[in-house]
């Protein structure tokens, strides 16, 4: 799956920054794929090289954590990934409450409880769902 920066009220209007997203499915079943690419799922998966592409894509891996300025880039990506996974549940609790019809005062009390969150970040979560909804 591909996606793009675009405005959800007008999806012509893109932040034109040029910039897209590829989610990987590594348990899809749909199609047919390259072996490079199935090496790329089985890695990104298992972590298991399983040839010539997936090794050379495990060297470079290796050499990026190894580097110090690198590393420091990386970990502050995987803070910004587990920043946005949380974000995502916290949505995702929006979504489902609203489904199962809870009012926005017993979302908010909710997700500031579960996600030890204040009053203000509860309601910018709650507003941000509901403008999709």
């Amino acid at each position: 799956y591909t996606f793009e920066n675009r405005c959800i009220q007008e999806p012509e209007l893109c932040f034109g920054d040029e910039t897209v997203k590829v989610v990987v499915n590594t348990k899809g079943t749909i199609g047919e794929i390259s072996n490079e690419l199935k090496e790329l799922l089985i890695y990104f998966d298992q972590q298991l090289v399983s040839g010539d592409y997936s090794r050379k894509l495990d060297q470079a891996v290796k050499r990026v954590k190894s580097s110090e300025e690198r590393r420091h880039e990386y970990m502050i990506m995987e803070i910004r990934e587990m920043e946005a996974r949380a974000e995502g549940r916290i949505v995702g609790t929006i979504e489902t409450m609203l489904d199962d019809g809870k009012s926005v005062n017993e979302i908010i009390q909710r997700i500031m409880k579960k996600y030890n969150l204040d009053e203000k970040e509860a309601k910018d979560y709650v507003d941000s769902v509901m403008v999709l909804v």
